[in-house]
């Protein structure tokens, strides 16, 4: 079990842990958030319109996931085909290196 808790394996969980935690928060306390009277700092939306709300914002996540998965392979291209310039006194010399 010691083997198993090196950085590689802990850093991830961890990240994941306070990921999670972060997007429960934000997720309880945004209906909180909205249906605050606005002299106390909140929005003041009556409780029929914090649905409507809730949903976009649920959309809105779910549309970021989708262009993030799109944006994988044009990202994985990008960093395959790396520009990589370097400057030796007054003159800068820029190579293309493929890497696949």
């Amino acid at each position: 079990m010691q083997s198993l808790l090196t950085p590689t394996i802990v850093i991830p969980i961890e990240n994941y842990a306070i990921f999670s935690f972060l997007n429960i928060s934000i997720r309880t306390l945004m209906p909180l958030f909205l249906s605050t009277p606005m002299h106390l700092g909140g929005l003041g939306f009556a409780p029929p319109s914090i649905g409507p709300w809730l949903a976009l914002i649920g959309i809105s996540d779910a549309s970021l996931l989708r262009v993030s998965v799109v944006l994988r392979p044009s990202h994985a291209y990008v960093s395959d085909h790396v520009v990589t310039c370097t400057r030796k006194g007054n003159r800068l010399s820029c190579n293309h290196v493929c890497i696949a």
